[in-house]
């Protein structure tokens, strides 16, 4: 079980490492996959169910609303409020309908399609309470946004839409022949037609340039120090430009070594 455990840790850590994508993850992906059956794992249910547990979600506090002397926790904050644990917690509710979907599909008993309908307007129930700081609205006023809530805005959206397609791609054939399941195709057409709108937006903004890139915020000092050396040393700002030199030369080392 430990070897298990190793090789999906250096599997998952294998694609942040560009050179490992595609087919290079392929035999360690088919290794994992053996040696689990091998161990008898496909053969075991889940180990904790959805409704075997009664723990609450974290409340939507900052560290400064809690201290040593409180006898009990404050009230959780809107979740209109920017706060840090938010994504996390909005992340917690989707997931909370997916683990009922997999459930679902995964049932040795055929579910009635009603049962599909409704955990789609589950779905789509959580999805519409997502907060208006977390809701990816468009890509073009996404330059408005710092980049990390810019990806947790495209992983919320990616993960709703990729559940709406598990959920009903299993019904794209029957849609073929009865108008009953039309809604399924539907909605698998229409989410699979927003993550490839995702996926060309992440790797345009991926590229030199690009909102998402590693490059971008070293590009604009770049652009900026080129346009104002001579403007900094007749107002005395030999100090700002100092500085700024040491953090593009400091960007430089690092990313000549990645």
């Amino acid at each position: 079980m430990q070897t298990l455990q190793v090789m999906i840790a250096r599997c998952v850590f294998g694609f942040s490492n560009r050179e490992d994508w595609g087919a290079g993850l392929i035999p360690d992906i088919g290794a994992i996959v053996r040696i689990a059956m091998r161990l008898g794992l496909h053969r075991m249910p889940a180990a904790i169910r959805t409704g075997d547990g009664d723990t609450e979600a974290p409340r939507n506090l900052l560290d400064t609303d809690i201290d040593d002397a409180m006898s009990e926790l404050p009230p959780s904050r809107p979740f209109s409020q920017h706060v840090p644990l938010g994504y996390m917690l909005v992340k917690n509710d989707i997931l909370g309908v997916m683990k009922r979907i997999v459930e679902s599909l995964n049932s040795i008993h055929e579910e009635p399609y009603e049962v599909v309908l409704q955990l789609d307007r589950d779905l789509a129930q959580v999805y519409a309470m997502i907060p208006a700081y977390l809701r990816l609205n468009n890509w073009e006023n996404a330059h408005n946004d710092p980049p990390y809530l810019v990806l947790q805005k495209v992983q919320l959206d990616t993960l709703y839409h990729q559940i709406v397609s598990v959920l009903h791609r299993r019904y794209l054939r029957e849609a073929r022949t009865d108008s009953k399941y039309a809604v399924s195709e539907q909605r698998c057409v229409d989410s699979s037609m927003v993550l490839l709108s995702h996926q060309t937006m992440i790797y345009k903004e991926s590229q030199p340039g690009g909102y998402l890139n590693p490059n971008f915020s070293s590009e604009h000092l770049a652009r900026h120090m080129e346009t104002s050396i001579e403007r900094a040393s007749r107002g005395g700002q030999g100090g700002k430009r100092t500085r700024q030199n040491h953090g593009a030369t400091a960007s430089e080392v690092v990313f000549a070594r990645r």
